[in-house]
C-alpha cells in the first residue's frame, strides 16, 4: 500500500514539469511578450517562457527542486530494494 501512494505522489511530481513544457508550447503557438516589449512566436517565445516560468518555479516558488528530490529519493529507494 505504502508503495502505491509512493507511485502516486512520484507521477504527481512530475506535473509541475509537464505543466512547463505545455505553457511553453502554447506560449510558442499562441506568442509571448515580456512587460513592454514586442509578442515573439515560436521558438524564441517557447525558450522565454520556459527559462521564466522555469525560473520563478525554482526561485519564486521552489517547486520544481521539491519535486526533484522527492524523485531521486523515491528511484533511490526502489533501486536500493531491488537488490
Amino acid at each position: 500500500m505504502k508503495r502505491k501512494i509512493a507511485k502516486v505522489f512520484l507521477w504527481i511530481s512530475l506535473l509541475p514539469y509537464a505543466l512547463l513544457i505545455f505553457n511553453s508550447v502554447g506560449a510558442a503557438i499562441n506568442g509571448y511578450s515580456l512587460m513592454f516589449s514586442e509578442k515573439t512566436y515560436g521558438f524564441e517565445a517557447f525558450f522565454d517562457s520556459l527559462v521564466l516560468a522555469g525560473y520563478l518555479m525554482i526561485v519564486g516558488a521552489p517547486i520544481l527542486p521539491i519535486c526533484f528530490i522527492y524523485q531521486m529519493v523515491y528511484l533511490f529507494i526502489v533501486f536500493k530494494d531491488k537488490d
